[in-house]
């Protein structure tokens, strides 16, 4: 018997959820079995997406399944016909995990501020996000941290003899969504942006400061990005 979350869109969630490297594992196709009749639900969502598909999202990731969803949290689809009707097949998708974070986009094309995180850069994030979330609602647990997007960065320097230049300050915005849990409250996924400031990079103690920009996108953080360096 098959299990379904739904969450229906117009085109293949292979390429509107996943903004990671796609999986170099391709989705393996399943035949339905006759006997198997989809529940109303589910032809309701097929005639409503037309030539789409049927996303099966997995409920241990998320609640809301027409919210923010990872990778991670996709188990398959159905595709759907241009007439509406379900096509007889499951899609599964091989890099469906059960509840983990996801920081895959960090590393896209941050070296400066990947040295500045240290040893273990998502342990860094982790907790620098853990940090603001506690200091705000007592006893806040994140479930997963998904850096949804390719972050964005800048340095500033200053110069010195020899006509060289050693860096200060830097800026590191991180696109992300999460799954947070509080004492007395339902579990909830924040999304917006995690701004790290780190300043004194050139002095022997360097500062750090954090800011949590919900449903703010990665281009507003960076138009904040030297207001925010230069109070660092």
């Amino acid at each position: 018997m098959l299990a379904i979350e739904l969450f229906a869109v117009r085109g293949d969630p292979r390429f509107m959820t996943d903004s990671a490297p796609p999986s170099e594992s391709p989705w393996v196709v399943q035949s339905v079995p006759p006997e198997w009749q989809p529940p109303q639900d589910l032809v309701a969502a097929a005639a409503a997406n037309a030539g789409g598909s049927v996303v099966d999202i997995d409920p241990a990731w998320v609640d809301d399944p027409t919210g923010y969803v990872p990778p991670g949290a996709v188990r398959g689809l159905f595709p759907v016909d241009e007439q509406g009707q379900l096509v007889r097949e499951y899609h599964s998708n091989p890099t469906h995990t059960p509840p983990r974070d996801d920081f895959r986009n960090l590393y896209v094309d941050n070296e400066m501020p990947l040295l500045v995180l240290g040893d273990d850069p998502e342990g860094t994030i982790r907790a620098y996000l853990l940090n603001t979330l506690t200091s705000q609602v007592e006893g806040a647990e994140a479930d997963w941290i998904w850096v949804s997007d390719a972050p964005a960065h800048q340095v500033a320097g200053k110069p010195v003899e020899n006509d060289r230049v050693v860096v200060s300050r830097v800026a590191l915005g991180i696109p992300f969504a999460s799954s947070v849990r509080a004492p007395g409250r339902d579990r909830a996924v924040i999304a917006g942006t995690f701004t790290i400031v780190w300043g004194g990079l050139d002095e022997s103690e360097r500062r750090v400061r954090l800011w949590l920009d919900l449903g703010e996108s990665l281009e507003w953080a960076v138009e904040q990005f030297p207001t925010r360096m230069h109070e660092v």
